[in-house]
């Protein structure tokens, strides 16, 4: 995926809350040489292991799931992340899981979350900023506002509408998209990531697919999702 300078691998990593992996998976991950680590929030070994990357902080992009939606509640939201990820800087936040035009509404409005987080890009304490969601109208309808640098939603054999009613438009716009992709994927799925980080199925948390701008996020968590 590239976009205004970002450059990442085909492959990324997330983690959800709950997951239990430890801080030897991730660094084995980074080992295989994925550089897009998409963190949920929660404190865990993915935000220890960012915590301790050191000089390597630089080589790895991190995304963060960002909850907050209005002004004050972002600078509290973000402080709390750059002290968790002992870092100073976000390579890219996503407003997270915006459902609804109110959310996204509010957001942009007034004291919003987005009035803070674009003053924190202007300092160069996040470097993007992008959104979640399930709905593809909701998508069009927020990368069309200018204001997004990259988008996250939900695609997949069974949730194809994208295809018509997302992609053409980010396509035009140039706006980086990752495609939600949670299914259960038993056994195929648990040779993959053996084959690609050693880590079991029971342990991955979710494994990111990057080609052309777009992402496929495979999520599991102790092999029931």
């Amino acid at each position: 995926m590239k976009k205004n300078g970002l450059r990442v691998n085909r492959v990324g990593f997330a983690t959800r809350g709950g997951c239990r992996l430890a801080e030897e998976d991730i660094r084995r991950v980074l080992d295989s040489g994925i550089d897009f680590l998409n963190w949920c929030g929660h404190p865990d070994a993915l935000s220890r292991t960012i915590a301790r990357l050191g000089p390597r902080r630089r080589d790895v992009t991190i995304c963060v799931q960002f909850d907050a939606r209005t002004a004050l509640a972002a600078e509290a939201e973000l402080h709390a992340i750059l002290t968790e990820l002992g870092t100073d800087y976000i390579d890219a936040i996503t407003f997270y899981y915006v459902e609804s035009r109110s959310e996204w509404e509010q957001i942009i409005g007034p004291s919003g979350a987005y009035e803070f987080c674009d003053k924190a890009k202007q300092h160069g304490k996040i470097r993007f900023i992008g959104l979640t969601t399930h709905q593809r109208w909701l998508a069009a309808e927020t990368v069309q506002s200018g204001l997004l640098d990259l988008l996250m939603i939900r695609y997949n054999a069974a949730h194809r509408g994208a295809e018509k009613e997302v992609f053409p438009i980010t396509d035009r716009l140039g706006i980086p998209r990752s495609r939600l992709y949670l299914p259960s994927l038993g056994g195929a799925l648990e040779a993959n990531s053996r084959r690609s980080t050693g880590i079991r199925r029971s342990q991955c948390a979710g494994m990111v697919s990057f080609r052309t701008g777009i992402a496929v996020g495979i999520g599991c968590s102790d092999g029931t999702e």
